[in-house]
């Protein structure tokens, strides 16, 4: 809403700076290259100015964020009692009876609160899949009791000694990994377990706290049956054969919260698809997924590079599960889950991986600090995704992308709308109360309206630069080097949308008083702002004439689906969707065969 933005106000440059100004106005009559300096030139003048004093520009400033507004009650991790830095696993894993023996090792420290009171209770998360055998400080046996928590888990209450400051807790424990584990039958895959890493689910894999503000490195031994093959999150450390079991150990020395702990185990054949990616998959799918994958992950992380910074996780595996997986893909640090559904025989999903590439840097290297502000996650890397796509696959297919998850977003809305939530699950910020699964508030909300968002960010950096006449790839990089500082400023920290804002703040001064961010943040419903998204213009006319005519020439419309890509068809079942057959036709069956 332009009305409600607060009046930008000007600030005089020096005869040098105006200079260049009217020079870079003129830039669409110079050459492309000429024009381009000209516009760097420029915009290093803006940066020099932001150093100097500006007491004629309003300074947006963040509203406060109350933390006790965005404490996750997911989890029942409480402030400023303990820290873990550091977990070691040591597992062995029986494929056939489905489940994990052994320990896992807390570094626990106990904080120091203000009022000098010294907490006595060690308050972990845990899961009703696991078997709880003992807990350990040193020599000392303690006491602990497990109860319920809510509708996600279970509560493990250790009671600490009163000389406890820091060291290592080690827990005997079994589990079925629960809802992080999924476990497949040799007719499906197997045997194999899939242990993914999903919100709010590891806590049936280990004791921890279950939250993303809480990070700590860790370390792990699996032991598995010798002709099983093990790949985990983590580097790969040695591996050892002895007495018919093998023996892998990994290490993760970068802070990641306890959802970015994965393990895959079952027969795994692997291959190189790039200089930093090896492919692993069910041998039953290697030569189909081989095909497909082959250099893919290597050309996104080449401009990832480019647009945000180094990647910092070494390398960039893939696991492709087998057909009976029946979740999405999530990615890791070192190692990508794809879902089967990614290999459909001609590569026309391998664009997927963007997103994927997209959330190593924008969920596993910074983090949301609270599952009520997962769009600095999935927003972020939703965007980022498809500045991928743009570079790499052009931008008619970003922009179909984006088309289509405006599509999604609005139908997602008017559901949550009409739900007795009344709307909250249509925010950008979800307040997360005791018990609730974090997973009932992840649906496209979090995704599209995040990408929105940035792209609001995006088009308010623009038009701060007025009248520097961007070309449409200049407007498309135009957040670039902010997500760049972003990822710089924030790396190996989960952080708060506050963090977020303020880093945007410092950056575009100017730009920032252009959005809206409490409406953006906490405004419920479609947002009345929507990219534009000119390059898939002609693909969605061509959806509206076939939708058009499904009736009358069905074989037609049938081959012209076999050449499109999905995003596209996805706009035209959407279409169908909403559009009444005429006199209650069904859709002709030619349609049906080619889908």
């Amino acid at each position: 809403d332009a009305a409600a933005r607060p009046a930008t106000t000007s600030r005089s440059l020096t005869a040098a700076h105006t200079k260049r100004a009217a020079r870079a106005a003129m830039a669409a009559q110079l050459s492309a290259a000429e024009a381009d300096k000209e516009i760097r030139d420029l915009m290093r003048a803006l940066e020099d100015l932001k150093t100097q004093p500006q007491p004629c520009l309003p300074c947006f400033e963040p509203p406060a964020l109350d933390l006790k507004d965005l404490e996750d009650g997911s989890s029942c991790f409480e402030r400023d009692t303990y820290t873990i830095r550091h977990a070691v696993f040591d597992w062995t894993v029986d494929l056939e009876k489905r489940r994990i023996e052994g320990t896992v090792t807390l570094s626990a420290t106990r904080c120091q609160t203000r009022s000098h009171h010294e907490p006595t209770q060690l308050r972990l998360d845990a899961h009703r899949a696991m078997t709880v055998e003992s807990i350990r400080w040193r020599l000392m046996s303690l006491d602990f009791e497990k109860t319920r928590w809510g509708d996600v888990g279970d509560e493990i209450v250790v009671e600490m000694p009163d000389d406890f400051r820091e060291g290592d807790v080690t827990i005997t424990y079994g589990t079925t990994g629960g809802p992080a584990s999924t476990w497949l039958r040799p007719k499906q895959g197997g045997p194999a377990l899939y242990a993914t890493g999903q919100c709010c689910a590891n806590r049936a894999l280990f004791p921890c706290f279950d939250i993303p503000s809480q990070r700590f490195t860790w370390a792990a031994s699996i032991r598995v049956k010798d002709e099983y093959n093990v790949v985990a999150a983590a580097e790969k450390k040695g591996e050892r054969v002895e007495g018919g079991w093998r023996v892998c150990r990994f290490e993760m020395a970068t802070p990641v919260p306890s959802y970015l702990v994965a393990v895959a185990i079952g027969v795994l054949e692997k291959r190189d698809v790039g200089p930093r990616s090896t492919l692993y998959a069910h041998p039953s799918t290697m030569e189909a997924a081989e095909e497909e994958l082959r250099g893919v992950p290597e050309k996104y992380l080449t401009a990832a590079e480019t647009m945000f910074g180094p990647y910092a996780w070494g390398r960039f595996d893939v696991v492709v599960m087998p057909r009976a997986f029946a979740r999405s893909s999530v990615a890791h640090p070192n190692l990508t889950f794809l879902a089967p559904s990614v290999i459909v025989g001609d590569g026309s999903l391998a664009y997927t991986v963007a997103h994927e590439v997209a959330a190593t840097y924008f969920g596993a290297l910074v983090t949301n600090a609270s599952w009520a502000e997962c769009f600095l996650n999935e927003g972020l890397a939703t965007y980022a995704s498809r500045r991928l796509t743009y570079e790499v696959d052009g931008a008619a297919l970003a922009d179909l992308e984006a088309r289509v998850g405006r599509r999604l977003l609005e139908h997602e809305i008017n559901l949550v709308q009409s739900e007795e939530s009344g709307g909250l699950f249509s925010r950008l910020r979800v307040p997360i109360n005791y018990g609730v699964d974090p997973d009932d508030t992840n649906t496209d909300v979090p995704y599209e309206k995040g990408f929105a968002f940035l792209c609001a960010m995006r088009d308010a950096v623009v038009d701060s630069f007025h009248p520097v006449r961007y070309s449409e790839d200049q407007k498309r990089a135009a957040l670039d080097p902010f997500l760049e500082s972003y990822v710089r400023a924030f790396a190996k920290k989960s952080i708060y949308a506050e963090d977020f804002v303020g880093h945007f703040v410092k950056v575009h001064k100017r730009a920032a008083l252009q959005v809206d961010f409490p409406r953006w943040l906490d405004g419920a419903g479609v947002p009345p702002y929507e990219p534009e998204t000119p390059a898939c213009d002609a693909s969605i006319a061509a959806c509206e004439a076939a939708v058009d005519r499904i009736q009358t020439d069905g074989m037609r419309v049938g081959q012209l689906w076999r050449t499109w890509p999905t995003p596209q068809r996805a706009y035209l079942l959407d279409l169908l969707c909403g559009t009444p057959p005429e006199d209650d036709a069904a859709p002709p069956a030619q349609l049906y065969a080619f889908c």
